[in-house]
């Protein structure tokens, strides 16, 4: 009986957390691109060795590095927040610094999850 009411509570729990991030959760609109990374916005970077890659900018619950959706609150993520097309975005540490440059800003294309052609953030941390 004792397990039943931990397991229960355990649920009730979990419902309030939910019902919490549904409060404050916002939808990202359908207007024009930003000029400005943001939340939901689609980032095409191109590293030092020509390189590009495709991120998705997401919540800290819809991360998923492996398929180019990074945190917002993830070092790559607080990095790109805020930058606008052609920013040079550096990460890591002075040994393992990557420096990434802006190349294409927009909203990701629902029929594409992820985007990325190489997925996670090289360098750094999704």
């Amino acid at each position: 009986m004792a397990f039943a009411q931990a397991e229960l509570d355990s649920i009730d729990a979990r419902i309030v957390e939910l019902e919490g991030l549904l409060a404050t959760a916002q939808v990202i609109g359908d207007g024009p691109p930003p000029a400005r990374v943001q939340p939901g916005s689609h980032v095409t970077v191109r590293y030092e060795d020509g390189a590009e890659e495709g991120l998705t900018l997401v919540g800290a619950l819809e991360a998923d590095a492996a398929n180019g959706r990074v945190s917002i609150v993830s070092p790559a993520g607080k990095a790109l927040l805020g930058k606008g097309l052609g920013a040079d975005v550096s990460l890591g540490t002075s040994a393992d610094r990557v420096t990434l440059r802006i190349v294409r800003l927009g909203k990701p294309d629902p029929a594409e999850p992820g985007q990325a052609a190489e997925p996670g953030v090289r360098g750094g941390q999704p």
